[in-house]
């Protein structure tokens, strides 16, 4: 009896913050990264109002904690960042996976489109969804080939709720090339109500069981497919469009992706974003670069 008391007042705290800050992950300090968000949005003075479609931005990050958009000017800087990489990857170089990260000022130099995306239309979008500054934690390149067997399990990043995923699409992001599919906030927090109770039945199971984290993310996975396949299935939503289209999403919202159809390889710059209490610092991403992926920051950490 004391032992269901404890997860029932375990579990209330937790869903209470979840559903304040949109924070599941780090949520025992999710508070630290609102109120450093708010604090940031107090000191900034937007120079005019939002146009399209940064409006649309806007309002759909609100009703969703995700959003996606393309311009212009993201459709040719993409465009011709693709082409630059196909050239330094014809001439030897490798540049998606794990070894793709933009390190140092040599890629930033050599890759001006990166600075002139986060200086134009996409640091607009990331003033609109935070309605503050902004400041870049990381960006990769990354290649998903087409034609592999293994699926994404429907999950969430688990960090701050105020960290930004962000995927810039340099191939099509229609579906034949699997873009990622999200599950808007409201829904996600509706399985995220009911999964503390389910994850403990996993570790009822064989003592082996409990050890193997591989198996306790399949058995969590298997919740949320189940879930959103029996509830929301006509909810989850894909954003798609031709190359040049940028999703933005708050990594706690449950998203997935499949693979892209044989011969369609889904080529993309990531960034992870968080608020800043001031503009970014271009200068120093000149002369360091971006790096690669790392450990989820202080809230008022400067990078």
């Amino acid at each position: 009896m004391l032992s269901k008391l404890k997860h029932a007042a375990s579990d209330w705290l937790w869903i209470r913050s979840v559903r304040e800050t949109h924070s599941r992950g780090e949520w025992r300090n999710a508070r630290d990264y609102t109120q450093y968000r708010d604090r940031a949005r107090r000191v900034y003075k937007a120079a005019a109002p939002l146009a399209e479609p940064f409006d649309a931005v806007q309002q759909d990050y609100r009703a969703k904690d995700f959003a996606s958009f393309r311009t212009e000017q993201t459709a040719s800087l993409l465009a011709s960042l693709h082409a630059r990489i196909a050239a330094a990857e014809n001439a030897g170089e490798k540049i998606f996976g794990s070894s793709g990260a933009l390190l140092g000022a040599d890629a930033w130099a050599r890759m001006p489109e990166v600075g002139a995306l986060l200086q134009g239309d996409l640091g607009t979008a990331f003033r609109a969804v935070f309605e503050s500054e902004f400041k870049v934690h990381f960006a990769i390149f990354s290649r998903k080939r087409g034609g592999q067997t293994d699926l994404k399990f429907w999950h969430s990043d688990s960090g701050p709720a105020t960290c930004l995923n962000v995927f810039c699409y340099l191939s099509e992001a229609t579906p034949v090339y699997g873009p990622t599919m999200l599950l808007p906030w409201p829904k996600s927090f509706v399985m995220f109500e009911k999964e503390k109770a389910h994850v403990r039945r996993f570790f009822k199971g064989p003592p082996e069981a409990k050890a193997n984290k591989m198996a306790q993310r399949e058995f969590l996975a298997e919740y949320y497919r189940n879930g959103i396949d029996s509830r929301f299935a006509d909810l989850v939503e894909q954003p798609s469009g031709p190359a040049g289209t940028v999703v933005i999403f708050n990594n706690n919202v449950l998203h997935c992706a499949q693979p892209p159809e044989s011969g369609k390889d889904r080529l993309t710059l990531q960034f992870r974003v968080y608020p800043s209490d001031r503009p970014a610092d271009f200068a120093r991403y000149a002369a360091q670069g971006l790096p690669g992926k790392l450990p989820y920051p202080a809230p008022d950490a400067l990078f």
